[in-house]
């Protein structure tokens, strides 16, 4: 059973703008996938393949959006990946960034994962949000209200 689907916003953060028109990366597989939620960015736009029937994409970086130093983001990536493998979970790293470049987070796509497991995780890093996708139901799952905004995601 999907979880409750929202599709329209309940507030106008500009913080969750920057989330829906960031550009996702990442390659799984073998299979390079860039996306986004802002459909204006790609001109041939078309679904997003199936690549598992769960899947999230979390960072380590900048807690509650904020901005740290390339040092201590590092730190938590290393300790972002201690906590994949402890919990055994298959992931691939992937890329997050503003459309303008302005803003790089590294981050892990981790496929086959529970909701809640994806939510203890974002939790354990100070996570904001994460991009939580469902049975080819794609959005932005914040951490603290676990509101899901979906909205159609545009590869190129």
């Amino acid at each position: 059973m999907v979880s409750a689907v929202h599709t329209a916003e309940p507030s106008d953060s500009p913080i969750r703008h920057s989330y829906f028109r960031a550009v996702y990366s990442t390659t799984v597989h073998d299979r390079p996938i860039e996306f986004t939620f802002a459909p204006h960015r790609f001109a041939a736009a078309s679904a997003l393949p199936e690549i598992a029937p769960t899947w999230a994409i979390i960072t380590a970086r900048n807690p509650m959006s904020r901005r740290l130093d390339e040092t201590t983001n590092q730190r938590r990536d290393a300790a972002l990946m201690a906590e994949i493998h402890r919990r055994a979970l298959d992931s691939h790293p992937s890329t997050n960034r503003a459309p303008d470049g302005g803003w790089l987070e590294p981050g892990r796509i981790i496929l086959d994962c529970t909701r809640e497991d994806a939510l203890d995780l974002a939790r354990v890093f100070a996570q904001r949000a994460i991009i939580w996708s469902e049975r080819a139901h794609v959005g932005l799952l914040e951490t603290q209200s676990e509101s899901w905004v979906v909205r159609p995601a545009i590869r190129s």
